[in-house]
């Protein structure tokens, strides 16, 4: 393609020069360079040339900088080298990199770190922070650390969210308000979403799914399915262990299986001490005995079938318990009262035997 240069001004002693070293001033007699050009515009314009449309480059200088500008909608300014490498400006306003290979945007020179970082801002005169949209992103400080797949983030290092120095690979503080008691909400999962943990041998879940929070284990390599050993129920508060929630059971905790624990305390709102009243009727031991022989369980005690089909209540039992012990105490002093009183009228038999027994044998003597 032919390009024509467009002066616009002609050669004349007065505005224009041509020095004896080869300088050519066009707006000026006093050429600083091998084409030195003034002129109102401050531009030099590039035509176009025979086998072209009616395209031209316009190169200018202004109190806003260098301009390049075209006359056209659909071209693009392009850069090359006579390598592999192609620097677009697109009509549409876009960036075009074309290079066969990975492209560096580097931000100096020294052989020495600089820390220094890639801003992308929305203008010089307003400098809140744009976006960086990308099919994959490397964070690291070696290249050759991860190939990212598209749409995927790697980061070689720390990230911190709202946090300035990471002290973990995932810092997250400040999160966005979330209750009316203070609670900030730092991650959230969309429904049927989990956080994994990887061990050795098996992988840990936590995820939900409708109303229930489910803790579950699975297969260190993802086969097979969610085994839930712990669940809690968000509507009513109940937590599962080792078994599903049944549905309107009530249970604030569900546990299948064996509980291991050093102390248990239950709290009680009533106890057994009423035995101790005065108006207390306490049940006869003869009706005791005639209750155990139709119903083969203690009076007040639940049965051998009740307690499969009902469960146990644990406070109250040990209630029942301690009303049978106290009860089984007042007939011990019962029993004890009437043997001591029986005690006592052995007592008297023997002292009256006795003075009978000498009364007998004074009577003997005299005859």
């Amino acid at each position: 393609m032919l390009i024509a240069l467009s002066v616009p001004v002609a050669l004349s002693a007065q505005t224009n020069r041509v020095e004896k070293d080869g300088f050519l001033g066009i707006g000026t007699t006093t050429p600083a360079a091998p084409l030195h050009i003034i002129n109102g515009k401050q531009e030099i314009k590039f035509g176009t040339g025979t086998n072209t449309s009616a395209y031209s480059l316009s190169l200018g200088l202004n109190d806003d900088g260098i301009n390049f500008d075209i006359n056209s909608s659909v071209r693009a300014i392009n850069f090359r080298n006579i390598g592999n490498m192609k620097f677009s400006l697109l009509p549409d306003g876009n960036l075009l990199i074309d290079r066969n290979g990975d492209v560096s945007l580097y931000t100096g020179t020294a052989a020495v770190e600089q820390n220094r970082y890639l801003a992308l801002m929305n203008s010089q005169s307003f400098t809140s922070a744009s976006g960086l949209k990308a099919g994959g992103v490397l964070v690291s400080g070696d290249f050759s650390f991860a190939s990212p797949g598209k749409n995927d983030l790697v980061v070689k290092g720390n990230t911190g969210m709202g946090v300035p120095a990471p002290k973990a690979r995932l810092d997250i503080a400040g999160g966005s308000p979330w209750t009316t008691n203070g609670w900030g909400k730092a991650i959230k999962l969309a429904n049927a979403n989990t956080i994994e943990f990887t061990g050795l041998q098996r992988s840990f879940g936590i995820g939900t799914t409708q109303n229930i929070l489910y803790f579950f284990h699975a297969n260190a390599d993802g086969t097979g399915g969610a085994n839930y050993f712990m669940m809690a129920d968000g509507t009513t508060g109940n937590v599962g262990i080792g078994t599903v929630l049944p549905p309107g059971a009530g249970y604030k905790l569900a546990v299948e299986g064996t509980i291991g624990a050093r102390k248990v305390k239950v709290t009680q709102g009533s106890w057994a001490d009423f035995v101790f009243a005065d108006d207390y009727k306490l049940l006869p031991l003869k009706d005791v005995k005639n209750f155990i022989d139709q119903h083969k369980h203690l009076p007040d005690i639940p049965s051998a079938k009740e307690v499969a089909q009902e469960g146990l209540d644990v406070g109250e039992m040990n209630k029942k318990l301690l009303q049978k012990v106290e009860e089984l105490t007042l007939h011990l002093i019962a029993e004890s009262k009437r043997n001591d009183e029986l005690q006592e009228e052995v007592k008297q038999l023997r002292t009256v035997t006795s003075s009978l027994g000498k009364q007998v044998f004074h009577l003997q003597q005299k005859r």
